[in-house]
């Protein structure tokens, strides 16, 4: 279920969810918006790019637009939920499937859940699962050829020791029917569709990510004597459908596989799919309080929209985890600086080493959210002895308050010049040959670009004016006590 561009799409622990939920991916790559100066530099986005929801609707509107697929809950999830002993009983649950519009199909409460419930209490046997090594490299291949020994699709000239018979593996064989034919994630596109997203660092990590996935699949098209589309088909059940459970484990959970996705910020601190006490079960628990008729959601991870996208090949229109990288690194940083304002600034460097790179962010929201990143670049802006000693391991200010006011407009203003000029490339783009998919990913970003391009307009403005106010008080002043 989720995807973290970086050694997850972007490496933090924060893009498997929460240690557990949180899909990756294991690629480091990011492009730089820099190469060569500012503003001409974002030519460099040209050349590249030549290359649920919101407010929970009511329970009355949520009912009446939920279709309860009963049928299909007794032919396959029934047989599956009493073959392994999924508790609560069947006729206990408090779940039913149905098929959710716009997010298909999903699971909603038949009667009052209450926050922090257990929904569901897996057994361990009745998941596929791979231990987890220290940076996780390659659990898509490992877990993808035992999914395909569980379902015994395994080609004739694999090796016989892969072999797998289970007293239960029709169930496994019947539920793995439910799963999607194709993989619906922009990771398996081809590389010229994944060119047209637009926005450099996504286009660079969606690459190389798209590359990690496509050896995934051939190692195990190779090991599983399978063709490549079935490989792929594995590959991408694995990443769109499997947990880690306390970086111990990566398992394919049946019935927790259906949970769709609910956005939630960074700063959430949820653990919805976790052990059992004895460690014998996966455990799903209630987010929150939900009722009757209306969808229980979980939370993936921690995700970007070019991670949901590259993974489960949707866009969402509300995350408050989404960002969209603006510098590669603090060098990056640097050279836009020096470019735009024409100063030296790479004295500078060493002093800006303690700044994190997951700071170099614009997050969706009010200019709050992006505050880290402004804090860098008055960092860049500030003289010298305006900033913390340099033995200090974290950015501080070392000036008037007044002057700090002064430092966070220039940096609203700089930060808006260069997101403008992001801007115009992406609106810029052709929609003509690109995957759909593609077009409402750079509407996407054009709409955040566009939120803080006219955040910082205003507060600009009326930081401007708030300046002057005060300039012309302090001069009203002087006048009075000079006469």
């Amino acid at each position: 279920m989720a995807l973290h561009l970086t050694s997850s799409i972007r490496g933090r622990d924060a893009i498997l969810p929460q240690g557990h939920e949180r899909r990756e991916f294991h690629v480091r790559a990011r492009v730089s918006m820099t190469s060569g100066a500012w503003p001409e530099g974002l030519v460099c986005l040209a050349g590249t790019a030549a290359t649920w929801v919101g407010a929970h609707r009511s329970r009355m509107a949520r009912s009446q637009r939920s279709r309860r697929s009963n049928g299909k809950t007794s032919e396959v999830f029934q047989p599956f939920w009493e073959g392994f002993a999924v508790q609560p009983s069947w006729h206990e649950r408090a779940l039913d499937v149905a098929e959710v519009p716009g997010a298909g199909r999903g699971w909603v409460a038949r009667r009052q859940v209450q926050k922090g419930e257990l929904l569901l209490s897996i057994p361990r046997v009745a998941a596929i699962e791979v231990d987890m090594d220290e940076d996780m490299e390659g659990w898509e291949a490992e877990l993808a050829l035992n999914v395909l020994r569980r379902l015994d699709r395994l080609g004739p000239a694999a090796d016989p020791r892969l072999r797998q018979k289970h007293e239960l593996q029709a169930l496994w064989q019947d539920y793995a029917k439910t799963f999607p034919e194709a993989p619906a994630g922009a990771a398996f596109w081809p590389q010229d569709a994944i060119i047209t997203l637009g926005w450099p660092a996504t286009v660079e990590q969606l690459l190389a990510y798209s590359q990690q996935i496509q050896e995934s699949a051939q190692w195990v098209s190779g090991n599983g004597n399978v063709p490549r589309d079935a490989a792929c088909w594995a590959v991408s059940a694995v990443i769109t459908r499997s947990f880690a459970v306390d970086d111990e484990v990566r398992a394919m959970i049946p019935l927790a596989d259906i949970f769709n996705h609910e956005p939630r910020s960074a700063s959430s601190d949820v653990h919805e799919v976790a052990w059992s006490l004895e460690g014998d079960r996966f455990e799903v628990h209630a987010p929150q309080t939900v009722m009757p008729g209306e969808e229980v959601r979980i939370c993936y991870g921690e995700e970007s929209a070019a991670e949901l996208l590259a993974v489960h090949g949707m866009v969402l229109p509300k995350n408050e985890a989404d960002y969209l990288e603006v510098f590669e690194s603090v060098e990056d940083l640097v050279a836009a600086v020096e470019s735009i304002c024409g100063a030296p600034r790479r004295d500078r460097l060493a002093r800006l080493e303690v700044i994190p790179v997951d700071d170099l962010l614009v997050r969706p929201g009010r200019l709050e959210a992006s505050e880290p990143l402004l804090r860098a670049l008055q960092a860049m802006l500030c003289e010298d002895d305006e900033l913390c000693d340099p033995g200090e391991r974290r950015l501080r200010l070392v000036c008037s308050e007044e002057r700090q006011q002064s430092l966070r407009l220039e940096a609203l203003l700089l930060l808006a010049q260069i997101l403008r000029g992001a801007l115009r490339v992406i609106q810029d783009m052709p929609d003509a040959g690109s995957p759909d998919l593609a077009v409402r990913y750079r509407r996407h970003v054009a709409e955040m670009l566009n939120q803080f391009v006219r955040e910082a307009n205003d507060a600009s403005s009326a930081g401007v004016l708030k300046r002057l106010f005060r300039r012309k008080r302090r001069c009203c002043v002087g006048e009075t006590v000079i006469t």
